[in-house]
């Protein structure tokens, strides 16, 4: 394990090296774009997958950030932990914008079994507070085991509606009241 760490942080180091001073491919492919500021797809969001509420954010650099719950159960490998899902996004026009989203995953014992893709688009509404993906909609998954094999390259339908988050409002995204649990 410290061999490990050791070898990575020679890496880390020597890539920051070639890299200082250079520009990030992201921030070059982005220089002759516009920022997306004006776009209503920027902001942050509260997203409801249908499984879950995750906080989003769509970055005027063309950058976004998905912040999932750490884990889950799979029903094949059992406990998965996963990172956060980095995404690039670019609008496809006035309300409508796409992302591209990396996601690593690894076992309970913190070993990387592979990573979880994501492409998709999401429409913002006329007056900018929510978005959806629903419908004709679908969305482009790959998910890869620990060297890069793919184990599911798929078109899934989806179904998922946003709030934007703003200072003193943090509405549910079409949340389902339950009843609440009576007094023993």
């Amino acid at each position: 394990m410290s061999r490990t760490l050791t070898v990575l942080s020679v890496v880390i180091v020597v890539l920051a090296a070639i890299m200082d001073g250079q520009p990030s491919p992201l921030s070059a492919a982005q220089a002759d774009d516009s920022s997306y500021a004006d776009h209503p797809l920027t902001g942050v969001w509260l997203v409801n997958t249908g499984m879950d509420f995750t906080p989003t954010t769509f970055n005027a650099d063309g950058s976004a950030t998905f912040g999932y719950a750490s884990n889950y159960v799979d029903p094949v490998v059992g406990l998965t932990f996963q990172g956060p899902g980095l995404a690039a996004w670019e609008p496809v026009d006035e309300q409508t914008g796409r992302f591209s989203m990396f996601q690593a995953l690894s076992d309970a014992d913190g070993t990387y079994v592979g990573s979880f893709t994501l492409e998709a688009s999401a429409t913002v509404s006329e007056d900018d507070k929510t978005f959806t993906a629903v419908g004709e909609d679908f969305g482009h998954i790959v998910i890869r085991d620990a060297v890069g094999n793919v184990l599911l390259d798929d078109m899934i339908p989806i179904n998922v509606f946003a709030t934007r988050i703003m200072p003193g409002e943090i509405d549910f995204p079409f949340a389902t009241p339950t009843a609440a649990t009576p007094a023993a």
